[in-house]
């Protein structure tokens, strides 16, 4: 299936067939580029999945070809140059020309007409006009009338058509801009929304804090965790069980030691670094918490000042998430801690 769409790119109008898979709503999936590709996989229909934007469009009728589409699509384009050219040639004066010649071929105007308009120049009333210079200078002056009348009503049309364009194109930007906001509201602006209840959860005591077990409960908290007095409770709590560079060089015996009181052990069961997995596991990864991963290296530095990111995405990979059954069904008889391979 193809449609034919209109959009707005580097200020100029286009037109352009396009297949359906390539329309959202009112957004174009515009390709960053035209190769022959990206040509062969929009005359055959095919979906395009590389770099692209997504601009609003005015979607038109859909059509089972591409043939019918383009059709269509030329059709549109030679109405809109037409209106363009229309328009465009109405703003000179070279158009009286053509403008006369239109208004010669109206019908005749009628005796009452004529008499109602010019009945005060001429006394239409007391004795008709029979001079032919005199009713040669009336059909000028009618003409000249019908002229303006002409090239107001073509103005007029421009004015409309300039703004059925400019209005659907903001009513296009406003709706895909509105339909965008959710995603773009930053941490700061949720937070803003929760101040109450993240009162209650900082003033809580973190020993009373369920481990983290779901999804949600981990979303919830990487949301929460925008707030830098809510990260330093963290950093105050875990000093006291972490001592400055007690573990230099081994940091991952004290990101055990967080992970076990910030996580339950089945969590780890539920997610991937990266989230791509064959499984029921959640399809997102845990590096895309980002502000669960800034505090995690944080507490560990506490311990290990040369602990980075880096080395707790190795920990994750290696340690948690390939171990993660065996972890989630011991007994905690003892501590966890990173074993030294025997060589």
């Amino acid at each position: 299936m193809f449609t034919v769409v209109q959009f707005i790119h580097k200020q100029r109008l286009n037109i352009l067939t396009v297949p359906v898979c390539w329309v959202k709503g009112d957004l174009l999936k515009l390709p960053d580029s035209f190769d022959d590709v990206v040509e062969k996989m929009r005359v055959q229909g095919n979906s395009y999945e590389g770099p692209a934007r997504m601009i609003p469009a005015i979607v038109g009728q859909q059509f089972t070809s591409f043939g019918e589409a383009e059709a269509a699509a030329a059709t549109t384009v030679l109405l809109s140059d037409r209106i363009l050219f229309d328009t465009s040639v109405m703003e000179q004066d070279s158009t009286d020309d053509m403008l006369f010649e239109l208004a010669s071929n109206l019908p005749p105007i009628p005796d009452s007409a004529l008499k109602l308009e010019m009945g005060e120049a001429f006394p239409f009333d007391e004795e008709p006009i029979e001079d032919d210079m005199a009713k040669e200078s009336l059909a000028e002056y009618s003409a000249v009338l019908t002229r303006e009348d002409l090239r107001k009503e073509l103005r007029d049309l421009k004015d409309d058509l300039s703004s059925l364009i400019h209005t659907a194109v903001r009513t296009a930007v406003e709706d895909c801009f509105q339909a965008k906001m959710d995603s773009l509201v930053t941490p700061s602006k949720r937070k803003a929304e929760k101040v109450s209840i993240k009162k209650l959860e900082i003033d809580m005591p973190l020993e009373t804090r369920k481990p983290i077990d779901t999804e949600e409960e981990l979303s919830q908290w990487n949301t929460e965790l925008a707030d830098e007095h809510f990260c330093e409770q963290y950093l105050k709590y875990f000093s006291k069980i972490i001592t400055p560079n007690s573990c230099v060089g081994n940091g991952d015996n004290a990101c055990y030691t967080i992970v076990d009181f910030l996580f339950t052990r089945s969590f780890w069961n539920l997610f991937t670094w990266t989230g791509v997995n064959r499984g029921q596991k959640s399809q997102r990864g845990f590096r895309e918490f980002g502000n669960v991963i800034q505090l995690l290296v944080k507490i560990v530095c506490i311990g290990d000042p040369t602990y980075d990111p880096h080395k707790l995405e190795m920990f994750c990979k290696t340690r948690l998430f390939r171990y993660s059954k065996m972890r989630a069904s011991a007994k905690k008889v003892r501590r966890s801690a990173c074993r030294q391979r025997k060589t």
